[in-house]
């Protein structure tokens, strides 16, 4: 009888080890996602960004033409 119940504890034991390192395997899985998805916000930012600045100078060199254009109209 001893010997049934001390199995059955390690049986208890061995199930409960497996079921944290599930537990534990699937934090990790999340983590890793979250991690990833920050990753990519973060690069969509920086394109973005990088579209902004390259509309910006874009822009000033517009800007800088139309002057160029307009003194040589006074000329």
């Amino acid at each position: 009888m001893w010997h049934s119940c001390v199995y059955l504890t390690v049986l208890e034991q061995e199930e409960e080890e497996e079921e944290e390192e599930e537990e534990e395997e699937e934090e990790e899985e999340e983590e890793e996602e979250e991690e990833e998805e920050e990753e990519e916000e973060e690069e969509e930012e920086e394109e973005v960004e990088e579209e902004e600045e390259e509309e910006e100078k874009e822009g000033k060199r517009t800007e800088e033409m139309e002057e160029e254009m307009e003194e040589e109209k006074r000329r």
